[in-house]
């Protein structure tokens, strides 16, 4: 059978592709015929690389089964199984197979986790679970670094489709603890000290594994770990990334929200870097809150999620992030700026309702500017609109009372109701005729550009 992109390719992972951040030399492995990498890179960089390596070379709504990755020890195998199935679940473009189907063939076979997985064995995998293509990889230390190697297999011809060969960097604090179990303080004690002005508010996480904060609840489903609820009284909060041995996913919905009469005492949280999800309302509420980090890993942020955080100055949002649900940031009336990353393709309808910061550049790959999106942002004065997006909706720049000029690419074909009312200050619309929208009381402002 032919792999294409006409037909479902039910795709098997046993290792994954390490693809990161690293500038390539512009060598390429004689071999392989992959780019050769100048410097190491960190665990977590290659899964998230991967990730979207993956997401790119693979149609998406392929099926995808995350198996076996050849390493010292079943840690360290859990954690990059664990890792890279879940971005691949939370993105969702592709279909992820249930860990507990592949487990049981796995015991079947007799297979350990970190072990070693023969082509004949591997092919027999694949074909038990319908896989076109399987994937296995391994890590092998090489001096002060380890080297990741990955081989993809055709299930049914057993012809060699791909073969990657990288550099991990081995004072890595997570690889050093998964494969030690300590800490690598040493790398710690010789890094440089930050100055006050490198400094950010709150750093993420360097716990990977330690004591679970007091009132901390969470949930364990499929070897992953659920914050569900906080009841403490501590107003910094630090989270492992560890607990029980699991990785921490997901901060649950309304984990530390303030409801009815109760009273906000958080002050500063530290997220683990582990961390993939904030569900909805998490924070909502939490007025005291002065200091967080948002990990790199994070993809999703849903609705309300920092709703109503008045005292939050600072927020460095991840550069994986591709959703930020309704309302997340509105009532952030302390917020001075923010950057959208680049990944961005959705912002919800009243996302940064009423923030403190004087600008905003939406990222290419969104498509609209909802409702009140911006509203009521009172020191907005500037904002740049790429040519992808392609509607405003109502309201979503009301208020705005220091914009004074706006561009509107002319992708933008709909403005919704009243999105410049109350900006006193504006005193230019830059459009295309072919946009419609609705302008009473605006049209003195407008100027077109064709």
């Amino acid at each position: 059978m032919k792999l294409g992109y006409n037909k479902l390719a039910i795709t098997l992972f046993l290792g994954f592709v390490l693809f990161g951040s690293c500038q390539s030399t512009g060598k390429k492995n004689a071999e392989t015929g992959e780019p050769v990498f100048a410097q190491a890179m960190s665990l977590d960089q290659g899964i998230q690389s991967a990730v979207q390596t993956i997401e790119r070379n693979i149609l998406q709504g392929t099926k995808i089964a995350v198996i076996n990755f050849k390493s010292a020890n079943d840690n360290f195998s859990e954690y990059v199984i664990e890792e890279l199935a879940a971005h691949l679940v939370n993105n969702r473009k592709l279909i992820v197979v249930d860990r507990r189907n592949i487990d049981l063939i796995r015991e079947e076979m007799k297979l350990q986790l970190s072990g070693d997985v023969s082509d004949d064995s591997a092919q027999r995998i694949g074909a038990m679970l319908g896989a076109q293509v399987i994937v296995s990889g391994s890590v092998a230390s090489i001096g002060s670094n380890y080297q990741f190697r990955l081989t993809a297999i055709n299930v049914e011809t057993a012809v060699q489709e791909s073969a990657v060969s990288l550099t991990v960097n081995g004072r890595d604090e997570k690889i050093v603890f998964l494969l030690t179990g300590e800490l690598n303080r040493a790398a710690a004690q010789t890094a440089p000290p930050q100055t006050a002005a490198a400094q950010t508010p709150v750093q993420p996480s360097a716990i990977i594994s330690g004591p679970v904060p007091d009132g901390l609840e969470y949930n364990i489903a499929f070897g992953q770990v659920t914050i569900t609820r906080y009841t403490g009284r501590d107003e910094t909060v630090i989270i492992p990334a560890l607990i029980e041995g699991l990785p921490v996913r997901s901060m649950g919905r309304s984990a530390f929200s303030v409801t009815g009469n109760q009273r906000s005492r958080i002050k500063k949280v530290s997220l683990p870097p582990s961390l993939i999800i904030i569900e909805d309302n998490v924070f909502f509420r939490c007025s005291t809150l002065e200091e967080i980090n948002i990990p790199d890993a994070v993809t999703f942020i849903g609705e309300n999620a920092f709703y109503g955080c008045g005292n939050l100055q600072i927020v460095i949002l991840p550069p994986a992030l591709v959703t930020i649900g309704d309302y997340a940031f509105s009532g952030c009336v302390g917020l001075k700026s923010i950057i959208l990353p680049p990944p961005l393709t959705t912002i919800g309808k009243g996302a940064f309702m009423a923030c403190d910061f004087n600008e905003v550049n939406i990222p290419p790959l969104v498509t609209a500017i909802p409702d009140m999106a911006f509203s009521s942002c009172k020191n907005l004065e500037r904002v740049t609109i790429p040519s992808s997006v392609t509607a405003i909706g109502e309201r979503a720049f009301a208020y705005c009372n220091n914009l004074a000029s706006i561009v509107i690419p002319p992708s933008v074909t709909t403005l919704g109701v009243s999105v410049f009312t109350g900006c006193d200050n504006l005193t230019s619309i830059t459009l295309s005729r072919r946009t419609r929208g609705y302008f009473t009381g605006d049209e003195r402002r407008l100027i077109y550009r064709d």
